[in-house]
């Protein structure tokens, strides 16, 4: 064969590698995003058990983590562009700094408020099955 007739193949060759690295790097994304989810639930729990204890500074150090997250969280649903997560995320940032917030001052009871809003709009989000819809979020 000539130099002519490899350059098909070598450009296939090619191909198949840049494919197969992108469907390993969107791969590893999927596993990070969902270790990012397991460390939210988490702290979502020793939210609950800062709540239940009447920790205000076990709820604050735990909301100032999660709030970390959630920043994470919108910012990558912003790259990936899906407008109701980003709409979600949002909520979520909201909420965990009415949480953090409220627990910085003592008042656990406006926590708890902003707790249970977390709760729903991370339910809201989770319901949508994004990593069904997006696989490389």
């Amino acid at each position: 064969m000539t130099n002519i007739n490899m350059r098909p193949r070598i450009a296939e060759a090619a191909l198949c590698v840049l494919l197969a690295a992108l469907t390993c790097s969107a791969g590893e994304e999927a596993s990070r995003h969902k270790a990012k989810m397991d460390e939210a639930q988490d702290l979502k729990d020793e939210i609950q058990d800062g709540l239940d204890g009447k920790s205000a500074s076990k709820v604050a150090d735990a909301a100032a983590k999660l709030r970390a997250l959630c920043q994470q969280e919108e910012q990558l649903w912003i790259r990936a562009r899906v407008a109701e997560a980003i709409r979600l995320a949002g909520k979520n940032l909201q909420a965990v700094r009415e949480l953090e917030a409220g627990a910085k001052t003592g008042d656990l009871d406006s926590a708890a408020k902003a707790f249970e809003r977390l709760n729903a709009s991370c339910r809201a989000c989770h319901d949508l099955h994004l990593e069904k819809a997006h696989r490389n979020p």
